[in-house]
């Protein structure tokens, strides 16, 4: 029973939700059925720990007492109070958005030919357009939604339409523009993971007509899009266009909802990785800023909940800065911030890391043992951090076998894409680093130039600091 579609949904809602369910479900313009009011009562007062107990013969009985058990009857129960269900869900969100509720009315009054009554809506809904801080991505869907309705009144009521058509097509345009940029940039980003071919049709139109139509970078929305897109594809420049992404972000991310202004801070850390794999060390302190300014602000929360894979960033950057006490600190003040679900594996990778920095061994891959494996990325940083445990306790028996298993976990993974030479190139540095004649200067300068040399590569810093080591 709690597999079904309707518990699922069901006890998701919040209380609030519920309560306002509660009188959508007994109002009779939404139902009009007394065993559908008593089925939603029934389940109100199932908590959540209960709720995967929930049996349908039980619930029958609750509902119809004096009646033997009927599946058939049971099913359309369960579909009427999904139905209402679907019902409230929809009426929620078109009704609890003033802006949409506002546009809805102007669309009424245009319909039955209201003239008075569509402009005093359509002003009403351009001062609180004008009020409202955010520019985002629905900010300019409205926008063209709002003057495709303009448009729709007044091109059969006057002969010069050219006003109305002239805001509209640029309405339009602004639409199109951020939604293209923004996809771009989301293919951008997807490539640095998994290998994929796109066919990305106009955006390099786009990009062009941004480029000489500078006055379309006024737009907050725009100008992020576009120099990240930049930053990410013109490797001259990429510097310039960062920092100028990065300085439009600081000053509007409290133009954006939540969705979009995480959406643009998880770009800008993908491009600090980014260039930190390819041996740009310096966007270690950049990145590090740019997660302090995320947890500061809030900005890398999502439903008031911090994603497992940014708290497993932090850490192991905080930790390749020597932040040994402020990792401790993040640790505790944040892992309640964790999804429940991930919570336990995550926290325990984070002190692995921590315990493997501070050269407690021993605690390290204790704590990995009590991890799972099921997200790829965690599992490779899970291996690396074992890689230099091994290395480091020059345990090389089982670090070959390691190097040996991990190259062959990488090929098998065709999902990687550039990342995937990451990893390889790391493995065979390290295979060097264990071979190597301590007693020939000439092999560890050549050694020193090639890890130097290579753009692709994990540990750097790491692997430079062992063959600094050997006598």
């Amino acid at each position: 029973m709690h597999k079904t579609k309707l518990l699922q949904i069901f006890y998701t809602l919040s209380k609030a939700e519920l309560r306002k369910l509660h009188r959508f479900v007994k109002s009779p313009i939404h139902n009009t059925r007394e065993d559908v009011i008593h089925f939603f009562e029934y389940l109100q007062k199932t908590s959540l720990e209960q709720y995967k107990k929930l049996q349908k013969k039980i619930i029958f009985k609750a509902i119809y007492p004096k009646e033997v058990y009927d599946e058939k009857k049971m099913y359309y129960l369960i579909s009427f109070l999904m139905k209402v269900l679907e019902d409230f869900l929809i009426y929620t969100e078109r009704t609890e958005n003033d802006a949409e509720n506002l546009l809805a009315l102007a669309k009424a009054f245009r319909r039955l030919e209201l003239e008075e009554q569509f402009n005093q809506t359509i002003r009403k809904i351009n001062t609180k357009q004008d009020k409202q801080p955010l520019r985002d991505m629905e900010y300019f869907q409205y926008q063209y939604q709002l003057q495709l309705e303009i448009c729709n009144f007044f091109v059969r009521k006057t002969r010069d339409n050219s006003s109305y058509l002239q805001e509209l097509d640029h309405s339009l345009d602004l639409q199109f523009i951020v939604q293209k940029l923004r996809q771009g940039c989301a293919i951008i980003v997807n490539k640095t993971i998994y290998t994929g071919d796109y066919d990305t049709g106009l955006l390099s139109s786009v990009i062009e007509y941004v480029k000489h139509n500078t006055k379309v970078l006024e737009h907050p929305a725009v100008a992020l899009y576009y120099y990240y897109y930049q930053a990410a594809t013109d490797q001259e420049n990429s510097q310039d266009y960062f920092n100028k992404f990065k300085e439009v972000l600081l000053a509007h991310h409290h133009q954006f909802n939540e969705d979009e202004a995480y959406g643009y801070y998880g770009l800008a850390i993908n491009y600090c990785i980014k260039q930190i794999n390819t041996g740009k060390e310096a966007y270690l302190a950049v990145l590090f800023e740019l997660y302090q300014i995320g947890l500061d602000t809030k900005l890398l929360f999502v439903k008031g909940k911090l994603h497992h894979f940014a708290f497993k960033n932090i850490a192991a950057l905080a930790l390749r800065l020597k932040k040994f006490d402020w990792v401790r600190d993040f640790i505790q003040n944040y892992q309640e911030a964790l999804n429940e679900k991930v919570r336990d594996t995550y926290v325990h990778f984070a002190k692995s890391k921590l315990a493997f920095e501070i050269g407690n061994y021993d605690e390290a891959l204790k704590r990995l043992a009590q991890m799972e494996y099921d997200d790829l990325l965690l599992n490779l940083a899970a291996k690396i951090m074992l890689l230099k445990i091994y290395y480091e306790q020059k345990d090389y028996k089982v670090l070959d076998s390691l190097i040996s298993s991990f190259r062959t976990f990488i090929n098998r993974k065709k999902e990687l894409a550039y990342s995937r030479d990451n990893y390889k190139n790391t493995l065979r540095l390290v295979q060097k680093l264990v071979n190597i004649n301590p007693y020939s200067k000439e092999d560890k300068n050549k050694l020193r130039q090639e890890i130097l040399n290579e753009k692709r590569m994990l540990e750097r810093t790491w692997i430079l600091e062992q063959l600094d080591k050997i006598n």
